[in-house]
């Protein structure tokens, strides 16, 4: 039987599906039988994108995020709940390696998914846990952290090494005894030539678990009514078929497939987003102009927001404090996201490996 690559994302928000295209299209360009798992919204998204590949249902982590601003409390709270789901898709693996014959794993952000006979790749950028500067948490969470990816053959952070990068010291330095590649910014996108069709000046990308998405599309919509600038509200529900007209000048739409949301984006004066570490990937693409509004109590897009900000490349404000009349002009003082153009060679150079591990 022919040996497969499993590829599976977690199931916080849309981000680590994302990332994980590239990696899927590079490892079907070099002819690497894949087989996904993923749960939720991004196995619809993934399925969407590769509706050909075999996909299995892969139950995520389950997690809650508050209403409040309490995010380190709620996942403590939850942390027991995390560990058990760890194991139990660890367990899980066993059957799945042997019945789909699996010749090597990468797994984003799923801890359990190592296997002591199987080839297997951790994917991250959150080597520097972040916890609202509380040092012995996060000393806690590290070392937590880099104990479970040792677990794994190798380590491969979606970013670049030098300066200048994206995730900043989040994704440095390399983690001890694993070997570990940096794969310079992924992106399921490519540059987009510019085009005479008429597009809106701003286009949102709502994004994130819930309830936080719901209740930052709720404002950003009502906020962007009462200006007079015409744009394109993506809800990041891609299990849904909804297109909305708000008013005359927005229009809200469910999902758009890769190569109609790039022409959007890339066409865009400005973008409202998280700033989640894919989506900073793939807005890199396009060098944009981008009014940041982190996940309220997610430390790491906190962390993000505020690197772009006192580095003059984009201007953030909190979800609480989020005015859109009066941030929209102050955008105009920011350079915009650096332009990374996304080149796989240290993917498919690590894809070829594994390839031969498979064999």
């Amino acid at each position: 039987m022919t040996k497969k690559l499993l590829i599976a994302p977690l199931d916080w928000g849309l981000g680590h599906a994302t990332r994980c295209i590239p990696i899927i299209r590079s490892a079907l360009e070099l002819q690497i039988p894949v087989i996904l798992a993923a749960s939720g919204r991004s196995k619809t998204l993934l399925q969407n994108e590769f509706p050909d590949l075999e996909m299995i249902d892969f139950e995520g982590y389950d997690i809650h995020y508050p209403k409040n601003e309490h995010m380190n409390v709620s996942m403590a709270w939850q942390a027991p709940k995390i560990l058990a789901k760890i194991e139990k898709e660890h367990q899980r693996l066993e059957k799945i390696v042997a019945d789909h014959a699996i010749g090597a794993i990468i797994s984003d952000n799923r801890y359990g998914l190592y296997h002591k006979n199987v080839y297997s790749v951790f994917m991250t950028h959150q080597l520097y846990i972040q916890a609202d500067g509380l040092t012995l948490i996060e000393t806690i969470l590290r070392k937590m952290n880099h104990r479970m990816i040792r677990r794994f053959d190798e380590l491969w952070v979606p970013d670049f090494e030098g300066v200048p990068n994206l995730s900043g010291k989040l994704g440095h330095p390399p983690l001890n005894n694993v070997p570990t590649y940096y794969l310079g910014a992924l992106s399921r996108f490519t540059s987009v030539a510019k085009s005479a069709e008429t597009f809106p000046e701003i286009v949102v990308v709502i994004s994130g678990p819930e309830p936080q998405r719901t209740l930052f599309e709720e404002k950003v919509t009502t906020q962007l009514s009462e200006t007079p600038h015409s744009a394109l509200i993506v809800c990041g529900t891609p299990e849904k078929q909804i297109q909305e007209q708000i008013s005359d000048n927005i229009l809200k739409i469910s999902h758009l497939e890769t190569k109609k949301l790039a022409d959007y984006l890339a066409h865009a004066s400005l973008v409202i987003a998280r700033p989640g570490y894919s989506t900073l990937m793939d807005l890199s693409v396009f060098g944009k102009n981008v009014l940041l509004v982190p996940t309220p109590g997610q430390t790491e897009q906190e962390f993000l927001a505020r690197q772009l900000t006192n580095n003059g490349q984009c201007f953030s404000v909190s979800q609480q404090a989020m005015n859109l009349s009066n941030d929209l002009p102050k955008t105009k003082n920011f350079s915009g996201l650096p332009l990374f153009l996304s080149d796989q060679s240290m993917l498919k150079e690590r894809l070829m490996w594994i390839r031969e591990k498979m064999q």
